[in-house]
């Protein structure tokens, strides 16, 4: 006797590919990969960097502005990796992803 909403694996792991096909399907299409994108948030970490000169200018002769600027590098050096490469890291993750689904 077969239940309502029961189905056989077979049927279930088909549907799981072809979900994960359309995760992937909805990922390509996504706007963070698009280059206008990444260049409004390039020019934001440009506006943002000048921003934060402009405010270790006046706050310079703080001792601890030393400190909080050793920890700003690092961090907008990150957020500048990611802008600028982390969207070809993820598009190879993907297709290796799908390469071995198929």
């Amino acid at each position: 006797m077969k239940e309502e909403g029961f189905d056989s694996g077979k049927d279930q792991k088909l549907s799981y590919k072809e979900e994960i096909q359309q995760g992937f399907e909805d990922a390509s299409l996504d706007e963070k990969f698009t280059p206008e994108f990444r260049k409004k948030k390039l020019i934001i970490w440009f506006v943002r960097g000048i921003i934060s000169v402009i405010v270790y200018y006046f706050i310079w002769d703080y001792s601890w502005t030393k400190w909080l600027l050793m920890v700003h590098i690092p961090l907008a050096a990150i957020n500048l990796f990611m802008i600028l490469f982390l969207h070809k890291i993820m598009k190879n993750k993907l297709e290796k992803v799908k390469s071995r689904l198929d």
